[in-house]
């Protein structure tokens, strides 16, 4: 639901996709996100205001992940956006960002602080302002900066710990044609204590994807949800 700041007050806006989502866009008719946009600016020079963007989600199925490791009482937190896609009850706690050099901050914060937890971070602006937008320089600055936070991530993990790092889609920043944007399949990436360098082939030959994932909540209690969901 897209509103000009001018015509409708963002919390306005913020209350109409609330009303959607809890009263009109329910049973048969449920979609999994209604999204806020936000934006500025005169006719032919509007520009969306990202950060004030917004997502209501409809609640993820259960048994999932996170439904499992609160159950087991692990300390689950969010950062970014991820509270909105999956809803905040199920975090211990959320942390809201306006960029990607805040949600690097606040997960080594945490990498220092947390332990026996669950880190669930999201760092929107590499596509959400650079990558859909097709801002080839911008992509390559978000990328960089990421390239930079590497040595301090890595160097905060400890014994047992598990960092996984991939995206829910890849794009491609220099496409110009009409039509859709052209996806790429995103490799996850699974450093921890137990990766060394020379490993990353063997991660990519082990097909790591949902299992993996999964099977690395090692500290929850027996269940047959991790077991059927094995790759």
């Amino acid at each position: 639901m897209a509103a000009h700041t001018g015509a409708v007050p963002v919390e306005d806006l913020y209350r109409w996709c609330r009303l959607a989502r809890g009263e009109v866009l329910t049973g048969e008719h449920r979609v999994g996100r209604v999204i806020a946009r936000p934006f500025e600016g005169e006719p032919g020079h509007f520009e969306r205001l990202s950060h004030d963007r917004r997502d209501y989600s409809l609640a993820p199925p259960e048994p999932n992940l996170l439904s499992l490791l609160k159950e087991a009482g692990i300390r689950r937190y969010s950062i970014g956006k991820i509270s909105d896609l999956f809803g905040e009850d199920y975090f211990t706690q959320y942390r809201k960002t306006r960029g990607n050099a805040e949600g690097l901050s606040q997960m080594l914060s945490l990498m220092s602080a947390a332990e026996d937890s669950f880190v669930f971070v999201n760092l929107i602006d590499t596509d959400q302002k650079y990558g859909h937008r097709l801002d080839p320089e911008g992509s390559a600055s978000c990328l960089q900066e990421l390239d930079r936070a590497v040595p301090a991530m890595f160097s905060k993990l400890r014994e047992g710990d598990l960092f996984i790092s991939t995206g829910d889609h890849g794009n491609d920043p220099t496409h110009r044609q009409h039509g859709p944007q052209p996806r790429v399949r995103p490799s996850p990436g699974l450093p921890g204590s137990t990766f060394r360098p020379g490993d990353e082939g063997n991660v990519q030959r082990r097909g790591m994807q949902r299992g993996p994932f999964l099977r690395a909540g090692t500290f929850l209690p027996r269940t047959g949800f991790l077991k059927s969901h094995k790759s």
